[in-house]
């Protein structure tokens, strides 16, 4: 494959599509290919989530919808490892946008743009009854919205009917039409206009539960055994190898946490070598999403880790706790302008494959590379592409 080619046929994409603005990234030639046994990793766990999902909705008796959802994957020392699992369309119109800038160059994880926008289109046509719909966004997640109107575009090229539109755009008529949701599920008890639009009731997919975004599902696996009794021993089997363990931070640190301490905070007294976790909020906040409340505790003092322990636990807000292992750096050819010259950046990688939730497919994957930080987001900074099966 032509690095230099591809890098200058999907940044004139950029400009051709108006995205340089609204998707701003490192414009890379290369896209990231996983080991075989990786792949086969990434395969599986969509098969596995999709059952997880599907028996906790009835575990729970908790009723859930959604076209795709989407967990973050650390390459790590140990192999692929989930930290959370999200079923919003974020990045999710970025990862379109890659699969269409080198499906014609190499073959890539997953499947065709057209196909894919094809399924989404045949997802709301089953739940809606017709072919249109709109992608709602709210203040906060108004960042988005280039990427939303990028997807549309996608969607309306493949049969569909969609718009975009903020929620405080949304007339008194609009609530006989079906939305697609753009903003978080804790939004609806902050945010005055998303109160005003989910107290009219809206037709809307996927539906509003903090329970199935972020870190709450994985939590729940690890400390509710009888979820995981409804779950065949393929999916735990997949599940245990994937998953970083993850619990709440509440009450008495549970028998199976992997340093013996008594109480949460006795971790302060650990020695940093044996103190790697990272502490996140679980969801159904605004500091849980972009990486705002994370906290690498063999990065704090002990003062710092003591008083963080003591203020998580008169929270009311959940947290869980995960092991830290060393993530992956690749080296990868980037251009910030254009491809006239290249540059090399080294840094942590981080995979997103999206999964159809009515097949656990993989839709797409995409990776996103970032140096000298160990909060590897998608940002200005970051290298996006797509991950090959080369």
């Amino acid at each position: 494959m032509d690095q230099q080619a591809v890098g200058v046929s999907l940044y004139d994409s950029r400009l051709k599509h108006s995205t340089k603005t609204n998707l701003p990234f490192l414009v890379t030639g290369e896209t990231f290919s996983p080991w075989d046994h990786e792949k086969k990793d990434i395969i599986d766990l969509g098969l596995a989530l999709k059952e997880l999902y599907k028996k906790a909705s009835v575990h729970y008796k908790k009723s859930f919808d959604t076209f795709l959802f989407r967990p973050d994957i650390l390459i790590t020392e140990d192999g692929l490892k989930v930290c959370e699992i999200e079923t919003q369309p974020f990045g999710f119109a970025l990862s379109i946008f890659l699969q269409n800038s080198y499906q014609d160059w190499e073959d890539l994880l997953g499947l065709k743009v057209s196909e894919i926008m094809k399924r989404f289109v045949s997802f709301w046509e089953k739940k809606t009854g017709g072919n249109e719909g709109i992608f709602i966004y709210s203040e906060h997640t108004e960042r988005f919205k280039g990427q939303l109107i990028y997807l549309s575009k996608m969607l309306n090229k493949n049969g569909g009917d969609f718009s975009v539109k903020a929620i405080s755009e949304i007339k008194n008529s609009d609530y006989k039409k079906y939305f697609y949701r753009a903003f978080y599920s804790y939004e609806h008890l902050l945010d005055d206009d998303v109160k005003k639009f989910t107290s009219n009731k809206p037709n809307i997919y996927p539906n509003i539960d903090k329970y199935f975004e972020g870190k709450y599902l994985m939590a729940d696996y690890f400390s509710d055994k009888k979820l995981r009794k409804k779950l065949t021993k393929k999916t735990l089997k997949i599940l245990d190898k994937l998953f970083f363990p993850t619990w709440f931070i509440k009450g008495k640190p549970p028998k199976d946490f992997p340093v013996e301490i008594k109480n949460w905070e006795d971790l302060a007294s650990i020695p940093r070598s044996k103190r790697r976790f990272v502490v996140k909020m679980a969801g159904n906040h605004p500091g849980a999403s972009w990486a705002k409340s994370i906290t690498f505790l063999h990065k704090k003092s002990k003062v710092q880790v003591k008083q963080l322990f003591k203020s998580i636990l008169k929270d009311d807000d959940k947290w869980i706790i995960q092991p830290f292992l060393g993530n992956k750096k690749i080296t990868i050819t980037y251009a910030k302008e254009d491809f006239s010259e290249l540059s090399l950046l080294k840094g942590r990688i981080r995979l997103t494959p999206y999964y159809e939730y009515k097949t656990g497919d993989v839709l797409n994957v995409k990776s996103t590379i970032r140096k000298n930080t160990l909060l590897i987001h998608a940002a200005s900074d970051s290298i996006n592409t797509i991950v090959s099966d080369d």
